[in-house]
């Protein structure tokens, strides 16, 4: 399941996020979050309308209060799913290799996966979540977060946000690790802007890692994300084939890029983090 926050500005991110990449999902596998004035607004999208007030900027009070909102309605349906994922309206997620990446760490206990490094925390020793990539926490792992009860949670959601700048990344992140969860790395979600189309057309193409996710990106973005995806898909066997000694050669170059911009990506959001 998925969780996704907006505004009563972003009806066009919402209409390319249902005519590309959650066109596949039912209506039922997305819970789509905004305050009251903005769900009317929004209504065609089947918003759901969250008591909080009207966020100002990325980082504010009504930001934090509909994500833990959010996390309220997906405790609610925890046992239809096997994850729920955070993303921001603005990204572009690969479904099936989101799905598959996450089945594959299905073993791994008391872990929040995303990308951490972000913020510091206030109340334990470490650093939150880097929010534009998403993160996903298994319904037993959210569980030990809510403890059968939303309104507590809620509370100690609010109060870590309100420590942490109102970054309400930073904040999920610090209260997964204060109840004891880890955070841990799930590679392809990519947090930052590519700096050209080359470095985004390898990341499409990477073997390793898979891409999962991609953030900032305009409706316009995610309609040619969308068809590069479909051409792939749709591609004859012997188009893609790669020799072993390809495929080795690819995976590494690819994961080594990755990582170098996943660092860059994290310096640069906590520089902006020690500005404030």
């Amino acid at each position: 399941m998925y969780l996704l926050r907006t505004g009563k500005q972003n009806a066009k991110r919402l209409e390319a996020v249902r005519n590309t990449w959650a066109s596949g999902l039912p209506d039922s596998n997305m819970i789509i979050l905004a305050t009251e004035s903005s769900a009317t607004s929004l209504s065609k999208f089947g918003v759901n309308a969250c008591d909080c007030p009207e966020p100002t900027t990325s980082a504010s009070e009504g930001t934090c209060c509909i994500e833990s909102s959010g996390w309220g309605a997906a405790f609610a349906r925890r046992k239809e799913f096997d994850w729920i994922v955070e993303v921001d309206d603005d990204a572009y997620v690969h479904t099936e290799n989101m799905a598959a990446a996450l089945k594959s760490r299905s073993d791994e206990k008391a872990i929040v996966w995303g990308i951490p490094g972000c913020g510091k925390c206030s109340e334990v020793t470490g650093a939150g979540l880097c929010g534009g990539s998403g993160y996903a926490i298994s319904p037993a792992n959210l569980q030990m977060l809510v403890n059968n009860n939303t309104e507590p949670f809620n509370v100690e959601f609010m109060r870590m946000a309100s420590k942490v700048g109102w970054w309400a990344d930073v904040a999920f992140g610090c209260v997964a690790e204060a109840h004891g969860l880890q955070l841990k790395m799930l590679p392809g979600l990519y947090g930052w802007k590519h700096r050209n189309d080359i470095e985004k057309t390898n990341a499409v193409m990477s073997l390793n890692p898979k891409p999962l996710l991609f953030h900032y990106q305009t409706p316009e973005d995610m309609h040619i994300l969308h068809e590069q995806f479909s051409n792939l898909t749709n591609m004859l066997p012997d188009e893609v084939q790669f020799t072993k000694q390809q495929k080795s050669n690819n995976s590494r170059n690819t994961m080594n890029s990755y990582l170098e911009q996943l660092d860059l990506y994290i310096k640069l959001q906590n520089s902006l983090w020690d500005k404030q």
